[in-house]
């Protein structure tokens, strides 16, 4: 049931964005097309896949995003996996006692 939710709201979201970026279209203060592809990312529907294919195969510049992204998020996995079981934890880097010299 939460899943669910969070899927409808991540969706609603997604739509809002792509609303906001068609408005922006039109007007000059900002620019609309980072909204469209900021909500084209969040939502998940069926056709989405084949959105991305067409817009990797049109722009090059899209792939490139795409493959930046798809690095940040296995980096991201990667880091949650090497944390284990203690995810809720804090993790430190850096030793925090104090040196007794």
């Amino acid at each position: 049931m939460k899943q669910a939710a969070k899927r409808w709201l991540k969706n609603l979201l997604g739509v809002f964005f792509i609303l906001v970026g068609i408005v922006f279209g039109f007007l000059p203060i900002l620019q609309g097309w980072i909204f469209i592809i900021l909500g084209l990312g969040m939502i998940e529907h069926p056709w989405k896949q084949q959105l991305h294919r067409w817009c990797a195969e049109e722009s090059r510049w899209y792939r490139r995003v795409s493959a930046m992204f798809l690095r940040t998020k296995r980096r991201m996995q990667h880091r949650q996996r090497s944390r284990g079981d203690r995810g809720d934890e804090i993790r430190h880097d850096v030793d925090t006692e104090v040196d007794p010299k």
